[in-house]
This record gives structure tokens, sequence and C-alpha cells, in this order.
């Protein structure tokens, strides 16, 4: 396989994995609580959970999404009351959020849906060799900055 051939056939996989992760972003969840989120909300949630006191700016940074996106999504979090709007006590402008006991116990659903495809990856990583499981989490990584580089690109 030529170089370009090898290029064309990961840029298709990478474009089927990332069409059917986009589905599943989309997909509603519904716990055993009764709340009922999006995939790409309740994993807002967790980075809120993660990142104590986070402002607007700082989780779409970690997301690596648009801050309209979060903004968009933060109003349901509220609704379904898993997060809390506070205002920093030294700047009264600055808006963070924080995670309910309801937002707590809904991760920990959310944890235990995750478990069967994560055993999944686990068993195919366990086969991989050290080095292996490097090179494609190096992979990942220039994938990522790549697609930064082009957006700002397509921005400018």
């Amino acid at each position: 396989m030529t170089e370009d051939e090898t290029l064309m056939c990961l840029v298709h996989q990478f474009l089927r994995v990332n069409n059917k992760l986009t589905q599943v972003q989309k997909k509603p969840l519904t716990f055993s609580n009764g709340v009922r989120v999006t995939v790409s909300s309740i994993h807002l949630l967790e980075v809120i959970a993660n990142n104590n006191a986070a402002n607007l700016t700082q989780l779409s940074e970690l997301l690596g999404v648009t801050k309209g996106s979060v903004s968009q999504q933060i109003p349901k979090l509220e609704a379904e009351k898993l997060i809390e709007r506070q205002r920093r006590e030294d700047n009264k402008r600055e808006v963070f959020f924080t995670v309910t006991d309801l937002g707590l116990e809904t991760l920990g659903y959310h944890a235990n849906l995750h478990e069967p495809l994560y055993d999944s990856v686990r068993g195919f990583l366990s086969k991989l060799s050290e080095e292996n499981v490097h090179n494609a989490s190096e992979l990942l990584k220039e994938i990522s900055t790549s697609i930064d580089e082009y957006l700002l690109e397509l921005s400018d």
C-alpha cells in the first residue's frame, strides 16, 4: 500500500469513528433516577465534576468545543438540577459551575453505562504492545493538533 493509500484508509476509518461518535453524542439518555440528558451533556457534567469551579471558557477548552456549544448545554443541566451556577467572591462577574448531589448520582449511573464499551477496548488494548499503544496515542494527539490547525485556517 502506498503512503497516500495508507493515509486515505486511515482518514476513512477516522471519519467512520467520528460519525459514530457524533451519533452517540446526540442520543438522549434516561437514568434510573429520572434524569434525561444527551450524551454530550453528560460528558460536560463529567468535565464540570472533574474541574471544580471551571468557567465557561475553561469548560469549552477542556472539551475542545466552542463556548456557544457549552453555553447551550448549561441551561439543560441546570434545569435537570445537575449543576449550579455560582459567582466568585473576588469577582462577581465571573460565573463558574459546580455539580449537585443529583449530578454526582447521575455520573455514577453514567460510569456504569460505559463499562461494557471500556471492557471491549481494554480487551483489544491488552493484546497490543506498550509501544503500539503509545504510537496509537501519539497518532490521536497528532490528528487532534492537525484538526485544530485546520479549524484555524478555516476561520481566517
